[in-house]
């Protein structure tokens, strides 16, 4: 028997031996990706008798995988009340301060090369800026957007705004 020939074998085994038929006798049934508790059934979470197990399968006695288990429905439920505060925040935000959205500007982030070239086609389309107009304009850091102008200013590409 060559190396393939086993290792089919022994992957054939793992599967039979966790697959839904062999937890269906010691746990109930239950929707997958629905929040379970420790009575439910967690096969869903277990390779089927059809799938590939993956490289890092290992075997876990049955409390370990309870307690893995146990920890990833508590991790599960952390998440959902973590999810439901964010729901509760943004809609907090939007009936507080939808009047100010519109000052709102999202900031890009981009290479310093592109942003000193952007600022360059804007004064060669506008003329003289603001520091603030400029960084409005291209959605920038104001911080860049002035130490950028001084770099332009000095290299002789723009002209301060008399």
């Amino acid at each position: 028997m060559d190396g393939r020939s086993t290792n089919k074998m022994v992957t054939d085994s793992l599967q039979m031996a966790f697959s839904k038929e062999r937890l269906k006798g010691s746990v109930k049934s239950s929707t997958v990706g629905a929040a379970a508790t420790p009575s439910e059934d967690y096969s869903w979470a277990l390779p089927s008798a059809t799938e590939p197990l993956p490289a890092s399968f290992y075997v876990v006695d049955r409390s370990e995988l309870n307690q893995l288990i146990e920890e990833n429905v508590r991790l599960r439920q952390d998440i959902n009340s973590l999810l439901g505060k964010l729901s509760q925040l943004i809609t907090l935000i939007r009936e507080n301060y939808s009047d100010k959205a519109e000052n709102l500007i999202v900031l890009r982030e981009v290479p310093k090369r592109q942003a000193k070239k952007e600022i360059v086609q804007l004064f060669q389309k506008c003329g003289s800026l603001y520091y603030s107009d400029i960084a409005e304009q291209l959605r920038l850091d104001l911080e860049l957007v002035v130490d950028l102008c001084s770099e332009l200013e000095k290299e002789g590409k723009i002209k301060p705004k008399q």
